[in-house]
């Protein structure tokens, strides 16, 4: 099909927001996706514990579709880049 799920693989303990899904074709043609079509799947998995350090980066809170905040990992001052 040539259409790739990118995602971190996981949903940390104590993560509170909105998950987004990122797609990428590498086809050279448009690839239709139809409403109800499989093309993922979220696997939850209850934890026997409270998590000892839960989740609290970059993306805690986010309530849309949230670009990449990777350049506030490599020294850009919590900005992005121009």
């Amino acid at each position: 099909l040539g259409l790739f799920i990118e995602n971190a693989g996981w949903v940390d303990p104590g993560f509170e927001g909105t998950i987004t899904l990122e797609l990428y074709n590498a086809n050279a043609v448009p690839i239709v996706l139809r409403a109800g079509m499989r093309i993922c799947q979220i696997v939850i998995v209850k934890l026997l514990s409270e998590a000892e350090k839960p989740y609290s980066g970059k993306y805690q809170g986010q309530r849309s579709v949230t670009e990449s905040r990777i350049y506030e990992e490599i020294g850009h001052g919590g900005e992005a880049p121009p």
